[in-house]
């Protein structure tokens, strides 16, 4: 896979939404010696070509239909086009998402999703004696790779990530450091297992502390609603957008609806405001403790918390540094800054990425001479090692030589009732000659939101009393909290909708293609919109 020392097994792809058999399939392949390699199920097959051609897997298990078996046609298609070198005939075998037993003795289980010779169920051995996982020396668990997640690509095309059978064991052990495990704990799979979130905090961690997880494989939220309220569920693993939802929504007022069973959640992902947390709080009793990592490091922080009354002096924080990582703030200078000084976030455990699939210029980037991830956030640690996300490296905005974190904006804009969705990047103005913050807001209010779609015109809709306000309300509110150079001198992007990740990340580069109704805040300042 292009890093020295690193060795894989032959190749398993899960092109698969969360379903039951993910955790078999998983575990079942990586026991067997395989390397794994998880991937969105509704990438393009534009994007699952690239991951084609990156791993060339020898199996993939899908789905049937268009939505599974017909995306990877598609994809080797593309590929046969390019004639790409690598592997193009695999097996394949399909997975019934809607369809599967809770028993799973042999093929002959399930007429309905088991008639197909490709199913997955096709591959169990009932009548074979009990399977030994061969055992790894300390060694090989280092430098045999497990799993390959794949980047959220807000760079460019996205990366595969390295993940060793010693990061696998070492996550659990460290999230688990001083909990035993009791039973008791009922949480609601629906954050991708995918994505390292949840994978490293739902999927695998469930086993290790004796959770029971009621599998959700695409959000609604009524119904994941009615599964807190139904199942009695314990504790939560969200990202913002749903804090926000949990703070906004009507539907947490619903007389059926009771999220009284529910103790915290956990947040990650990408950051939430402090008056998100505030507000779900207030209204659902609910603890939301935030955490931080990437898909190169697991998790790096977590809110070692639970009550309120300790958990809200430090809101804002993104954690502390969870057992075996170790963190670095460096300065543009390269040396290790003091507490309270802001400078790119440096990790080191067991459990971090050993490298970047066939990309050595981007894993020599990425970890350095003495195993530090360079995350390219930045941010720094307090006196008491909480640490506090400032924004990504790339991603902050240059006013006239003033560093403006988009992400603060974002929380301050966010935490007003009346907006929906926010994301704020920056547009350049040659009068000026600097990048001026512009934020792409998405009203809360349904009639609002109609003026945004056709047939309205755009002028029409910029001259709404409605928007205007909205308008005047974000400038006065971004002002009141902010300084100066903060400011929405770009204006604001009333839109139908913010690009998020999977992970409900953000993504800032899509930004400039989002169109919308753009009002000015401050008509003196001359910008040259991309709009």
């Amino acid at each position: 896979m292009g890093v020295r020392g690193c060795v894989t097994g032959p190749l398993v792809l899960l092109h698969l939404p969360n379903c039951l058999p993910y955790f078999t399939l998983l575990l079942g392949a990586l026991a067997a010696g395989c390397t794994v390699t998880l991937t969105n199920p509704v990438l393009t097959p534009t994007e699952i070509a690239h991951i084609l051609q990156q791993t060339e897997p020898d199996i993939i298990f899908t789905q049937p239909g268009k939505a599974g078996e017909g995306v990877l046609h598609k994809a080797y298609e593309l590929l046969r086009q390019e004639h790409a070198p690598g592997r193009t005939s695999p097996n394949v075998f399909t997975v019934d998402v809607a369809h599967y037993p809770a028993d799973l003795p042999g093929p002959r289980t399930n007429s309905n999703s088991n008639s197909n010779s490709n199913s997955w169920t096709a591959l169990l051995l009932p009548n074979q004696h009990p399977f030994t996982v061969p055992a790894m020396s300390a060694e090989e668990q280092a430098h045999r790779i497990a799993i390959i997640l794949w980047s959220s690509g807000t760079t460019g095309k996205s990366k595969g990530v390295l993940l060793s059978h010693r990061a696998l064991v070492a996550h659990p052990v460290s999230l688990g450091q001083g909990k035993e495990p009791q039973g008791g704990e009922r949480w609601v799979g629906f954050a991708p297992f995918f994505h390292v979130f949840g994978l490293m905090n739902v999927l695998l961690f469930a086993p290790y502390i004796g959770a029971l997880v009621f599998i959700q494989p695409k959000f609604d939220l009524r119904q994941y609603l009615s599964l807190i309220t139904t199942e009695k569920i314990t504790n939560l693993h969200i990202v913002p957008p749903i804090a926000v939802a949990l703070a906004k929504s009507p539907l947490v007022d619903e007389h059926w609806c009771d999220l009284s069973s529910a103790r915290t959640a956990t947040c990650g992902g990408a950051p939430c405001g402090t008056e998100i947390i505030r507000a779900v709080h207030s209204r659902t009793g609910v603890v939301v403790t935030m955490g931080y990592g990437l898909s190169e490091t697991g998790t790096v922080t977590s809110t070692p918390l639970a009550s309120w009354d300790s958990v809200e002096p430090h809101l804002g924080a993104s954690g502390q540094p969870v057992p075996g990582m170790e963190v670095r703030i460096r300065g543009e200078d390269g040396r290790a800054l003091p507490p309270g000084s802001v400078g790119e976030i440096l990790c080191r455990a067991p459990f971090t990425m050993s490298g970047y699939v066939h990309n050595a210029e981007a894993t020599a980037g990425a970890l350095d001479s003495e195993g530090f991830v360079h995350t390219g956030d930045l941010g720094y640690l307090d006196k008491d090692n909480w640490l506090f996300i400032v924004d990504r490296l790339k991603e902050v905005i240059k006013y006239k030589g003033f560093q403006v974190s988009p992400a603060e904006l974002d929380a301050i804009i966010g935490g007003l009732p009346s907006v929906a969705d926010v994301g704020t990047a920056s547009t350049y103005s040659d009068e000026q000659g600097t990048e001026l913050p512009l934020a792409y807001v998405v009203p809360r209010s349904p009639a609002l939101q109609s003026l945004l779609r056709p047939p309205s015109a755009p002028a029409t809709a910029a001259s709404d009393p409605g928007l205007l306000a909205l308008a005047d309300e974000v400038r006065r509110t971004v002002e009141d909290k902010c300084a100066h150079y903060k400011w929405l001198r770009g204006g604001i992007v009333f839109c139908e909708a913010v690009p998020r990740s999977a992970s409900g990340k953000i993504v800032r580069r899509n930004l400039g293609d989002v169109t919308g109704v753009h009002v000015r805040c401050y008509p003196k300042e001359g910008v040259r919109a991309r709009l």
